[in-house]
């Protein structure tokens, strides 16, 4: 069995590391801070007293509560619609202004080839092949 070469993993901690840093700091201690918090009983002003209880998750039987979580997802629900939506139409308009820059080549009218390939290309990440249009594309939303 042949052996494998060592591999330097110092270009992948090197990117990794400080990202899994700031992700634990910032991302996880806190949610486990939380969940821990969650746990404990009220105290008399508001503060927490470290005493365990599952009096927080009792409070979830109440109406209201539902209630206002139900609104919560729909805010939630119109938000994410209605932002799809403006993306949406933002993406068609990149899409027509792209293909306007990027197929003003001059080719032949009767290039049934790239006529083709003109329509199923629309706004892909290709580019027509020299031999059709004797031009690269120099639209934004293709690569040369």
């Amino acid at each position: 069995m042949a052996k494998r070469k060592k591999q330097n993993k110092l270009p992948f901690l090197a990117q990794a590391g400080p990202v899994s840093v700031w992700m634990i700091l910032f991302v996880t201690i806190p949610l486990l801070f939380i969940i821990f918090v969650s746990f404990m009983k009220r105290g008399t002003y508001g503060g927490i007293e470290y005493v365990p209880s599952t009096e927080s998750y009792s409070s979830l039987r109440d109406p209201v509560y539902w209630s206002v979580i139900m609104k919560s997802f729909k805010v939630a629900t119109m938000t994410t619609f209605s932002m799809f939506g403006i993306w949406l139409s933002l993406c068609l308009l990149h899409c027509q202004e792209a293909r306007r820059n990027c197929f003003k080549a001059d080719y032949a009218a009767d290039d049934s080839i790239l006529d083709k390939r003109y329509d199923e290309a629309e706004c892909l990440d290709v580019v027509l092949p020299n031999e059709w249009s004797g031009k690269s594309c120099p639209g934004p939303c293709f690569k040369n």
